[in-house]
């Protein structure tokens, strides 16, 4: 192996179309760093690479290292492929956005984020198990803590007091009664209440105790997307379809 050839392991995020028989990959590595290499003849019926460069793929790659622009893609061997084990239509749609959110994460930022790996890749394992909506979620929230990004779930977040009514996009969390400026707040019940000081503290691995209903998952999605949105600028590529189905 040359000076300039390397190697690392991880995630295929997005697939894009280069040229009539090229690709260009973006990976997350396991250390949480996101490579984009550009794959050669990965189109052609003889390409031995190009399984190992579809998204959902976790694979071995050995690649030209390049300072400036996009490394290239030497050879690449498939460890695993999630896709290959997802139960639902749902589920499919949920595991990509997973993927368009760690991509457009990590296109932004010049940090490594090896949290940001373990949180995608065992989403990944732990998907068919669990609500997809809850678990998106669960997921937004994660990100946003990864970049600094921490609701405010134990009270009011501008008076302090516990006695909380409302979730506040503009205020960052619970606010009270007293401290609800205008009347454009929603009030939600005391399910969602407790699903959404929930849900900004549990593990994944305790996601799938709680037992709440659907229609619940599906509401703290929402309402947890419009942070998601607020906070970072970001968006969903179909995340309406998903609320409506």
């Amino acid at each position: 192996m040359s000076k300039n050839e390397q190697r690392v392991k991880g995630i295929v995020l997005k697939q894009i179309d280069y040229k009539d028989n090229d690709v260009i990959i973006n990976v997350l590595s396991q250390n949480g760093k996101l490579y984009s290499m550009y794959a050669r003849g990965i189109k052609k019926i003889t390409s031995k690479n190009a399984n190992a460069v579809l998204v959902f793929s976790y694979s071995d790659f050995e690649y030209f290292h390049n300072q400036k622009g996009l490394h290239t893609l030497k050879t690449a061997k498939t460890i695993k492929n999630y896709f290959n084990s997802f139960k639902d239509y749902n589920k499919i749609i949920v595991a990509f956005m997973l993927l368009d959110v760690v991509n457009d994460v990590m296109t932004m930022t010049i940090n490594e984020s090896i949290n940001i790996y373990k949180l995608l890749s065992l989403s990944l394992e732990n998907i068919n198990t669990l609500d997809e909506n809850l678990l998106l979620a669960f997921f937004l929230v994660s990100i946003m803590k990864d970049q600094g990004i921490t609701l405010i779930v134990d009270s009011c977040a501008v008076c302090d007091s516990e006695k909380v009514n409302y979730i506040s996009i503009e205020n960052g969390g619970f606010i009270c009664h007293n401290c609800l400026e205008n009347n454009n707040e929603s009030i939600y019940d005391l399910e969602i209440l407790k699903l959404f000081r929930i849900i900004n503290k549990i593990s994944l691995d305790d996601l799938s105790s709680l037992d709440f209903s659907k229609n619940n998952y599906k509401q703290i999605l929402e309402i947890i997307y419009s942070f998601y949105n607020n906070y970072t600028g970001l968006r969903i590529r179909n995340f309406e379809k998903l609320i409506m189905a």
